[in-house]
């Protein structure tokens, strides 16, 4: 019910039944436990998108000391505490924590050969903190992130519920190297899968508002700029991967009369 409440954005009933488990936790006697960290790490991670970022803290620090006790190096259940914990970093603008602790959740979860889609979630989370920190060289690493965790989902058939997340990441990429048609391309895709899973909720608006924005961004553009844009967005990087011998003998152009050689 926690994470029901927390894809959907109740938050009152989300931190409702937060008070009730650690309630609960308190009464069982289990303090130490597998199960008492895992329990934790739900609720840090629900404080954390319900924006009490202190709480969630607090209960991320206390299941990192139990796993530290009680798991082996590798085990997978450091994977999904360094995955949320990074998104706590994320919401608290500490990008640089956030790349650094998503690096060593990807270092566990590489190491399960069948985690396809945990592997590509992961990727994900860790490309968004490399887009917000912003250089032009985490950009790019991060589009080549995303790319691997588009297949891996495309490859699943577009069901696993993070799929969204990782088309909106791919847009904020390309919007944020200024490529406004494909990020437009990719919101609109982010949109449809969020609609799906969850409805129209705060996730959902925010993703509308990025999209109309680079949708504002290229109409603000003239026919030629968008005609450029075009096959920078979609031809050039294909000139360079299938055709490199023939490339320096192809010429791209915009020829004629119309509006569009007018800009």
């Amino acid at each position: 019910m926690i994470g029901f409440c927390r894809d959907t954005t109740q938050v009152e009933k989300g931190i409702a039944y937060c008070q009730e488990l650690k309630c609960l936790l308190d009464c069982m006697g289990i303090d130490g436990t597998y199960e008492y960290a895992t329990c934790l790490l739900n609720l840090a991670n629900a404080y954390r998108a319900f924006g009490e970022f202190d709480i969630s803290l607090e209960y991320f620090e206390l299941c990192e000391v139990i796993y530290k006790n009680i798991l082996d190096e590798y085990d997978y259940g450091w994977a999904n505490l360094y995955n949320n914990f990074g998104l706590l970093f994320q919401e608290t603008c500490d990008y640089l924590s956030s790349v650094r602790i998503l690096y060593k959740a990807l270092e566990v979860v590489d190491r399960y050969e069948d985690a396809y889609i945990p592997q590509a979630i992961t990727r994900t989370n860790l490309a968004v903190s490399m887009i917000y920190e912003g250089s032009a060289e985490n950009i790019k690493k991060a589009l080549g992130y995303l790319k691997t965790a588009n297949n891996v989902f495309v490859k699943d058939g577009k069901k696993d519920f993070h799929y969204g997340a990782t088309l909106t990441a791919l847009a904020d990429a390309y919007s944020a190297l200024k490529q406004y048609s494909l990020a437009s391309f990719y919101y609109k895709q982010s949109l449809y899968e969020l609609d799906k899973h969850v409805g129209k909720n705060d996730n959902y608006n925010r993703v509308l508002d990025k999209y109309n924005y680079v949708n504002d961004m290229n109409r603000n553009k003239n026919n030629l700029d968008m005609c450029y844009d075009f096959y920078k967005d979609y031809f050039k990087d294909l000139l360079e991967e299938k055709f490199y011998d023939y490339k320096d003998r192809i010429a791209v152009g915009v020829i004629g009369e119309g509006s569009d050689c007018y800009g």
